[in-house]
């Protein structure tokens, strides 16, 4: 399939770029992060046709990249894109690749305030990730946390505990104790529980006001 489209030193060039990108992003190289993966995406538009699932995958990469760099308008239309040819490529509706873009795009969405299509893509991915992926797939646990976030801003505090709790757990099947995936759910979780807590303690305090005042 690659050869049809792209001269091979381009294509080995294309792919190991995307790569190295990436590991640009992890170690905080962002300038030649973005210059790398909007290369390698200039490479794959050129030479492979607009509904490829090449394109897709960098895409989805570089709009992962954007999104977490708050250039929000450019990370929805890589990730709307790339997702929409992961569904006109591949079949069943929830294929695993399908869903990996759905975690993308339900981050972005959760992030720029669109709470009920963040919670539709993250919900999706999960039960595709669930269906296809081991238990304790650090996928699921991406997804958990993002989840998670949704419950907490529906005030649906029981569902967010089940998310991040079981999060936590995957992660630190996979994790050091102090890997920033765990401190970041850990977080989401203990601000969620103070926040009950302070919730509750003002009802009481209401409530013994309310009754001091039908005593005077």
């Amino acid at each position: 399939m690659y050869k049809k489209y792209l001269p091979d030193k381009i294509q080995r060039l294309a792919w190991v770029n995307t790569y190295i990108g990436l590991n640009y992003q992890e170690t905080g190289d962002f300038l030649n992060a973005e210059k790398t993966l909007e290369d390698c995406l200039s490479i794959y538009r050129e030479y492979l046709p607009k509904d490829h699932i090449d394109l897709a995958w960098v895409m989805t990469y570089l709009g992962d990249f954007y999104r977490k760099n708050k250039n929000y308008k450019k990370a929805k239309e890589l990730l709307e894109e790339s997702l929409n040819i992961y569904q006109q490529q591949l079949s069943p509706p929830d294929h695993i690749w399908i869903a990996w873009a759905q975690l993308h795009l339900g981050i972005l969405q959760l992030e720029i305030g669109n709470n009920k299509k963040a919670q539709n893509l993250l919900e999706e991915s999960l039960v595709a990730f669930e269906k296809y992926l081991p238990p304790t797939h650090i996928w699921i646990a991406d997804t958990m946390v993002s989840l998670g976030k949704v419950y907490i801003r529906n005030n649906e505090y029981e569902k967010a505990r089940k998310q991040l709790d079981r999060s936590i757990f995957i992660y630190k099947e996979h994790l050091p104790e102090n890997h920033i995936y765990i401190k970041r759910a850990l977080q989401i979780r203990d601000k969620m529980d103070n926040y009950m807590h302070e919730g509750l303690l003002i009802s009481s305090l209401n409530i013994l006001w309310c009754k001091a005042k039908k005593l005077i």
